[in-house]
């Protein structure tokens, strides 16, 4: 499955959680580098809406986390109204 944002960027990713209790997701996107990933994802245009499969995450602005991982990058997600 793909990883999209609100303005349709697209990634590959073997790995996507929602974690409830810290109001975050957590995934890992690939075929893309770390630059690129953490411009994207610490955009809050590009995240205030995620979609993953039929899911639909909405107003998960804030990057907590980025690192590489494998062939892939982890990404940290945290809901903006908690800030």
């Amino acid at each position: 499955m793909n990883v999209i944002t609100r303005t349709g960027k697209e990634y590959p990713s073997d790995y996507f959680v929602e974690h409830q209790p810290s109001h975050s997701i957590y995934f890992r996107v690939q075929e893309v580098d770390h630059e690129t990933a953490e411009g994207v994802f610490s955009d809050e245009e590009e995240t205030s809406i995620i979609r993953y499969g039929n899911n639909r995450y909405d107003g998960f602005t804030n990057l907590d986390f980025i690192s590489d991982e494998g062939d892939g990058i982890k990404v940290r997600l945290i809901h903006g109204q908690l800030q």
